[in-house]
């Protein structure tokens, strides 16, 4: 069965897509430079966690486990 294509494009989005994305979202909402900023840089470090190449990181294909790694890397 062929996805749908809101799936297909569901599909490509990338985890850089949606940092700029909630950056543009906090700025919309009014959030300080500092604040933006801040959580900038906290997805940024996870993404180049995730990060095995220079390919973006698409959405689906971050699992659970990898987030919890994320974690428990910053506790050690």
């Amino acid at each position: 069965m062929k996805p749908q294509k809101s799936e297909r494009e569901i599909d490509q989005i990338t985890l850089g897509m949606l940092i700029d994305f909630y950056a543009g979202d906090m700025q919309r909402r009014g959030l300080t430079v500092d604040s933006v900023t801040s959580n900038v840089r906290v997805l940024a470090r996870f993404s180049h966690f995730l990060a095995t190449d220079d390919e973006a990181i698409k959405l689906k294909t971050i699992i659970p486990e990898r987030a919890k790694d994320y974690v428990t890397s910053l506790q050690n």
